[in-house]
């Protein structure tokens, strides 16, 4: 009897929960149209199955009788939708509380303005995705399964996200659409990302990921292939600001900066990484692998751990180009543990390792081998512009097969100082 009492009250609980859920079967855009404008219901779910609708104009949803909408088909390959002009969409406003895509092909814009909760799974998009500012650190944004491309009018980020995010098992690539960034996100110094088993491809044209304000990053098994920072913003694959980074087991292939960070650019960020492959990273200017630089106020501080870097080439550089592995400016410290490098071509360039101001590299169990240098500075370290209390560190170095290109300027086949840095070399 008891038994009986209690699902009885499971089934009448759930029907309560979905009396106001309804379900509409699509065939085309006036399917769409219609609910969204007339439907009572706070929680709507269309249904794409097994066809393509064609939708001619932007769809502005402001019926605030529907506080959850759901856009399910049955398949990303044979369920779509697709706005005739790319750089139309859906606008989804902030009496909407919930959104849900799934399984589903979508071309066009996504506009999310301040919604609670939305959650991405299994869904190709073709154009560009933007949510609004000044997100409660309630409101967050699942991400599964998604493959991006960009298709739309040239923007500077193509999809610029807010909230606390979690992507996962996903796959970004670039385009001139996107002007800098592929992806960027701002925590507004309340919110969260992480990003898993990802894959970014900057298709030598983008900045794979931009990261600003955010609070906690966390960014692990991923890669991030072909990234081309051509903004003057630094940061080929990857670029922070005022954020606090943790980045693990990560693979990061061909990829370059106009300017400063072939792969990595750090201002006044926290930054711990561990277990990261490294291969064909260039930067024009500073820091083939890593730049970083911070106000006094506020040091960026960057750990890397057990991680490799090989095949670093600035043969056509400027031979202004400073630190093929890291250039450490500001008052910023870079301390690296278990780190190995290799064929390490400094071109017309300068160092593995550069500093200015009051920064610091700390370097421990290094193991460097065919390194060469271009007649300036020294083959691993140079330092310029240094103020009293900068230093460089190492401690159980191997360093092998250096080589300094000698001729008119006076340089060193290890390390090129002034008089004001600490030097520190022990076993």
């Amino acid at each position: 009897m008891v038994l009986i009492i209690f699902y009885f009250i499971i089934f009448v609980v759930f029907n309560v929960l979905n009396v106001n859920s309804i379900q509409i079967s699509v065939n085309n855009e006036k399917d769409i149209l219609d609910n969204l404008n007339s439907q009572k219901n706070d929680d709507i779910i269309f249904n794409i199955l097994n066809i393509s609708v064609n939708l001619l104009n932007q769809i502005d949803i402001s019926n605030e009788y529907i506080e959850k909408i759901s856009i399910i088909g049955n398949s990303k390959e044979n369920s779509s939708i697709n706005f005739t002009n790319n750089s139309n969409g859906f606008i989804f406003n902030s009496h909407l509380k919930e959104i849900y895509l799934k399984k589903i092909t979508i071309s066009g814009h996504l506009q999310f303005n301040n919604i609670k909760k939305v959650i991405i799974e299994d869904v190709i998009l073709n154009g560009t995705i933007d949510f609004k500012p000044n997100c409660n650190n309630d409101e967050t944004v699942e991400i599964n399964n998604f493959w991006y491309n960009p298709a739309s009018n040239t923007k500077s980020s193509c999809i610029r996200l807010f909230g606390n995010v979690n992507i996962l098992n996903s796959y970004f690539y670039g385009s001139q659409i996107c002007q800098d960034s592929i992806l960027y996100y701002d925590g507004e110094s309340k919110n969260s990302l992480s990003i898993s088993d990802t894959n970014f491809d900057g298709a030598y044209l983008n900045n794979c990921l931009y990261i600003n304000d955010a609070i906690s990053s966390e960014i692990s098994s991923s890669s991030f292939n072909n990234g081309g920072d051509y903004s003057g913003n630094g940061g080929g694959a990857i670029r922070g600001e005022n954020s606090y980074i943790n980045i693990k087991e990560c693979e990061f292939k061909n990829n370059f900066s106009l300017t400063n960070g072939g792969v990595f650019h750090f201002y006044d960020s926290i930054v711990n990484a561990d277990e990261l492959t490294i291969y064909n990273s260039t930067a024009s200017e500073k820091g083939g692998l890593i730049y970083l630089y911070s106000t006094n106020n506020n040091r960026t501080i960057v750990n890397i751990n057990n991680s490799i870097q090989s095949e670093t080439n600035n043969i056509n550089q400027s031979k202004n180009f400073r630190g093929l592995i890291a250039s450490v400016e500001g008052y910023s410290n870079l301390i690296m543990e278990n780190f190995n490098g290799n064929d390490l071509n400094a071109g017309n360039g300068i160092s593995a390792f550069t500093i200015n101001k009051g920064s610091s590299i700390e370097l421990k169990e290094i193991v460097l081998d065919n390194v060469s240098g271009s007649n300036v500075g020294g083959v691993l370290f140079t330092a310029y512009d240094e103020e009293i209390g900068s230093s460089f560190v190492v401690i159980n170095g191997i360093f092998s097969n250096f080589y300094q290109n000698y001729r008119i300027s006076p340089s060193s086949t290890f390390i090129w100082v002034n008089e004001k840095i600490n030097i520190l070399i022990q076993e």
